[in-house]
């Protein structure tokens, strides 16, 4: 959803802005990347809600490794059903507020960057065409700008996500819990896991984009 529909977008904003070039590069990739990415959000958040609790979930209890509040799902197929039948569909999309803000970012920060990196690379002749060195090093970088971008977001999702329904929650909005967080574990609350983040974003960037790249030569489709 969210790469499938980032080109699209583009080309949709240099419609409405008169033409390719109305709008500066970095801004008309910014705001694709964005509006994509707030759409991917929304499709694939009742998914990550449960990917989140499954993960969170410990038999050790309270006292062991169980972490936050144990949501106890057989599976994700009975998860969405437990989800559906006590919370009904807006069930499903508890957290969303944490999730879009949080892919809006990440989106517009990664997609950007890399066509920002890869425009600088063929220009100052780092190659001589479009490669997958170019790919290699345009993604590699991304991912350092969208791991520092996303970290926060990811962190406030995460804690949304996993919190207990009804009187027992924690956080009342995406604010709430950012603002929570900065009050009691200050900056550095936002960071944690970063080295981590990265060593998962890094690798899925660099081949998101190398994969895509050469989807496209083989289609036939030339970016701008």
């Amino acid at each position: 959803t969210r790469l499938g529909s980032y080109d699209v977008v583009r080309g949709w904003i240099d419609s409405l802005a008169g033409g390719q070039g109305a709008v500066p590069q970095v801004v008309r990739d910014l705001s694709a990347g964005a509006l994509s990415g707030s759409v991917g959000a929304v499709v694939g958040s009742p998914a990550y809600m449960i990917k989140t609790r499954l993960q969170s979930f410990s038999t050790a209890g309270v006292d062991g490794a169980a972490v936050g509040h144990q949501h106890q799902y057989r599976g994700m197929v009975a998860g969405l059903r437990s989800v559906l039948r006590e919370e009904g569909v807006r069930g499903l999309f508890r957290g969303v507020n944490g999730a879009v803000p949080r892919v809006a970012v990440g989106s517009a920060v990664q997609l950007s960057a890399y066509d920002l990196v890869k425009r600088n690379l063929l220009e100052r002749g780092w190659a001589a065409s479009s490669n997958v060195q170019v790919h290699l090093a345009s993604s590699l970088i991304s991912g350092v700008f969208l791991t520092a971008a996303m970290n926060p977001f990811d962190v406030v999702a995460t804690r949304l996500y996993n919190q207990s329904a009804g009187s027992q929650r924690l956080y009342s909005s995406w604010f709430d819990c950012f603002r929570k967080t900065f009050k009691s574990e200050g900056p550095r609350g936002f960071t944690k896991g970063f080295l981590a983040h990265y060593m998962r974003l890094g690798p899925h960037t660099v081949l998101t984009f190398v994969f895509w790249e050469y989807l496209r030569r083989q289609v036939g489709y030339e970016r701008t």
